[in-house]
């Protein structure tokens, strides 16, 4: 299914593939993206990418904009298929790009069971909440994570010194306008902070 961020997070996961690996908690290495079509059915992850560390595993992405009751299951699904596909570790990472896209049930596990006994299945995934993020964390991890900076809290602030940080890395982008990626990223609620102007040197007061 068509996602509203899909164009946006697809240049930025397959034009900066290590950026977004710092996201997973685990040291940086070669990537490249491999096939999202787990099952002839219809099942289809965000992204994949094959990490060419020693030993090799697979990051799963899974970007989020709006809140689904089903991704854990969902989530596990992939992670399993996927690692039945490919016989390495899998970890999946559930990238949630605004409040909207939270839920109670996002843990960083999931169970099923039968009543009243122990779970026969466990899960664990990751979990980014991307406006939780340190804006430096974003800033510092590469052009590719630049635009998530725009989505976090520190960002909404809206102080001179923020956007200062995000105009100062917004040059490392190529190709596409950073406001024009970042509008992928759930479109209008999205508004950069005070001062911040995209492929200028000035502020605006």
């Amino acid at each position: 299914m068509s996602k509203p961020y899909d164009a946006g997070a697809k240049y930025l996961i397959e034009d900066r593939l290590p950026d977004w690996l710092p996201l997973s908690g685990r040291p940086s290495a070669s990537a490249r993206v491999i096939d999202a079509d787990v099952s002839t059915v219809t099942a289809a992850a965000d992204k994949v990418l094959y990490v060419e560390s020693n030993p090799p595993w697979i990051m799963h992405l899974e970007v989020q904009a709006s809140r689904d009751a089903e991704l854990p299951a969902r989530l596990h699904v992939y992670n399993t298929l996927l690692h039945q596909r490919h016989r390495i570790p899998v970890q999946t990472v559930a990238v949630l790009l605004r409040p909207a896209a939270d839920s109670a049930n996002l843990t960083g596990g999931y169970t099923v069971c039968f009543p009243g006994e122990e779970p026969y299945v466990r899960f664990g995934y990751s979990i980014v909440r991307v406006w939780q993020q340190p804006l430096e964390r974003l800033l510092s991890a590469g052009p590719g994570l630049l635009p998530l900076s725009l989505l976090c809290d520190e960002a909404a602030e809206g102080t001179e010194s923020t956007a200062s940080a995000i105009r100062n890395r917004s040059a490392a982008i190529q190709g596409r306008g950073l406001l024009d990626i970042n509008a992928g990223f759930g479109g209008a609620a999205v508004r950069p902070p005070r001062g911040f102007t995209h492929g200028s040197g000035n502020s605006r007061n």
